[in-house]
């Protein structure tokens, strides 16, 4: 299993729309293979820290979906409603909850 990892500091005003797109990206993810799950990620300490976790299968499908024309014009979309960089990784998950596996 694979997490990409995000995070990003949204604009004072803009979290709101920040907030629609990545429920727009979640949901658009669901539908490619091999997703398990996202979570969504706002600081308690700074409003505008904000992030995801997005598990998936294998790497080659969170690539394969971060690739597609719908996550692009989402990205394209967020991008302005940020400050400073988009950042984050692609991890290996190790786990000890096997349903999460597909065991």
């Amino acid at each position: 299993m694979f997490a990409r990892v995000i995070n990003m500091q949204v604009k004072a005003g803009k979290e709101a729309d920040a907030h629609r797109i990545l429920t727009e990206m979640t949901q658009q993810m669901r539908q490619q293979k091999g997703y398990i799950m996202t979570f969504m990620l706002h600081s308690v300490e700074d409003t505008a820290d904000r992030g995801a976790v997005v598990l998936w299968q294998t790497r080659e499908d969170a690539d394969a979906a971060m690739n597609t024309q719908t996550a692009l014009a989402h990205l394209y979309q967020l991008f302005p409603l940020l400050e400073g960089p988009f950042g984050g990784g692609m991890y290996e998950v190790h786990t000890d909850r096997k349903d999460l596996l597909g065991a």
